[in-house]
């Protein structure tokens, strides 16, 4: 599959939410969600979780299957892209001393880069060898 497949925050902010006539924070007080989250899902920064899942297929009367499954599809996807493609060292750079100020907190950044290398090492343990090379 060439395409990303759909979001199901797009899902949910292009047809579901212009169906319903409903604005997010409206959509996020049935569900029982704060604005933020919701909106972290709409704008396709989160997933789907087993428990909003729930939430959704009790509101909109589906399956948390479906939505599960929408996301499944995705994180997939996202895992066969990150594998297939070398990781830029100047992308994701290591960390490095100059990200630490004088009272040796780091940086936004480095907090950044230290989360994508703990991904990236939880992405590349949980696939099989043979897709890694």
């Amino acid at each position: 599959m060439k395409r990303r497949p759909t979001h199901p925050g797009a899902v949910l902010r292009l047809d579901i939410l212009p169906e319903m006539g409903l604005t997010p924070a409206q959509f996020a007080t049935q569900l029982g969600v704060t604005r933020q989250a919701l909106n972290a899902v709409l704008s396709e920064r989160r997933s789907i979780t087993k428990g909003l899942a729930e939430q959704l297929a009790r509101v909109l009367g589906t399956t948390p299957e479906l939505w599960l499954n929408l996301q499944r599809v995705v994180d997939d996807w996202q895992a066969k892209t990150m594998a297939g493609s070398t990781v830029s060292p100047r992308r994701f750079g290591s960390f490095i001393s100059a990200s630490i100020d004088s009272y040796g907190a780091m940086s936004k950044r480095a907090h950044r880069t230290r989360a994508r290398r703990v991904y990236l090492d939880i992405l590349a343990d949980s696939l099989p060898a043979a897709n890694i090379l």
